[in-house]
């Protein structure tokens, strides 16, 4: 086996203690890395607030876009998501209108004409 190891950062080969455990980059670029975040602590932080409010009208039109994709089943009548068809149709649901079987009623609290108590 090799004693060393390329950085992802700097791609100087390096002994393996170099590393900080399994990662890719050695020890004197992630002390660079953390020594840049704290030194521009408030300026990735706006950073970070801008590019959130900048993605958040993206993200709720697309996900208005997505919740307007219904459609409903040729077979069975229920009102799916476009993109959950295959699901829907390996459901027992589905699967027993195809077949034609229709789903026994549940009769509780004697709910039937004969008032009976599901006997």
């Amino acid at each position: 086996m090799t004693d060393k190891k390329q950085c992802s950062k700097c791609k100087v080969f390096q002994p393996l203690n170099y590393y900080k455990d399994e990662c890719k980059q050695c020890k004197t670029c992630l002390e660079a890395k953390q020594r840049y975040r704290e030194k521009n602590r408030d300026k990735l932080r706006l950073y970070a607030i801008q590019y959130y409010h900048r993605k958040k009208e993206q993200t709720t039109e697309e996900k208005k876009d997505t919740n307007e994709l219904k459609t409903e089943c040729l077979v069975c009548g229920s009102i799916i998501n476009k993109y959950q068809v295959k699901r829907h149709e390996e459901s027992v649901k589905h699967q027993n209108k195809l077949k034609g079987k229709e789903q026994p009623k549940v009769v509780r609290n004697g709910d039937d004409e004969t008032g009976m108590l599901g006997i």
